[in-house]
């Protein structure tokens, strides 16, 4: 059995409410870790947190622990535990640098299909390493592992999507015309340019904006992932 195999079989899709991200086993084959802003819809409004494997056997979970800092939540099973599943440990013999070839899994846009890629580190920060694969949204939770030791160096955390920021302050300043408008249009008054209603104009303009940002966030990628260090974890999660 390859590498990747036994990765596949440690990679879990995670759902929570109307969010999802991956997740692995780690340490124990009761224990799964995934990222905190995957689970957020938990700590929020309590939703519950499942756990699902490739083939689809899905199984409760409960949060044990997490970080906002770090980005973390530690889970424990409570259901049923899978069969035929592999239990990843941490990479502590070194630290993770730059040109080491890792590999990551994960469920990415939500798909039902596990994915697994291979890339390197392309940089090291002092809490973070950057790796120069295509990490997408869906990837959030997944662990990265030395393609040498076959341990976990990392979660997978986020991409680096630049120009989003942007976008959303355009959207932001069209909601403030169009709420100003609504105003307007509210005191009895109507702004008409052409026979055309500004307020009409606006609103249309902001909600194509909003598909526009939701299709670019979905699909960008920079190759550029994010991922903290498995140390912050490990510290959690006895033996």
């Amino acid at each position: 059995m390859t590498l990747y195999d036994e990765i596949a079989r440690a990679t879990f899709r995670i759902e929570c409410g109307n969010s999802s991200g991956s997740g692995f086993v780690f340490k124990r084959d009761s224990i799964i870790i995934t990222n905190n802003h995957v689970i957020k819809n938990h700590i929020e409004n309590r939703s519950e947190i499942y756990a699902v494997t490739e083939s689809g056997e899905r199984t409760s979970t409960k949060l044990i622990s997490s970080s906002d800092e770090y980005d973390y939540a530690i889970l424990e099973i409570t259901g049923e535990i899978p069969d035929n599943i592999f239990i990843l440990q941490p990479e502590t013999s070194k630290e993770p640098a730059r040109g080491t070839s890792v590999i990551f899994s994960g469920f990415p846009h939500g798909i039902h299909k596990l994915l697994v890629h291979k890339c390197v580190i392309s940089g090291v920060d002092e809490s973070v390493f950057y790796v120069d694969g295509s990490v997408n949204p869906g990837n959030s939770g997944g662990p990265i592992i030395d393609f040498d030791t076959g341990h976990v160096v990392g979660i997978v955390t986020m991409r680096r999507f630049l120009g989003a920021p942007d976008l959303q302050d355009a959207i932001k300043n069209f909601k403030g015309i169009e709420q100003y408008c609504i105003d307007v249009s509210s005191s009895g008054q109507q702004i008409v340019i052409g026979g055309i209603k500004l307020i009409n104009f606006f609103m249309l303009l902001a909600q194509r904006l909003n598909v526009i940002s939701s299709v670019l966030e979905a699909n960008a990628n920079t190759g550029i992932g994010i991922g903290y260090r498995i140390q912050f974890v490990d510290a959690e999660v006895a033996d």
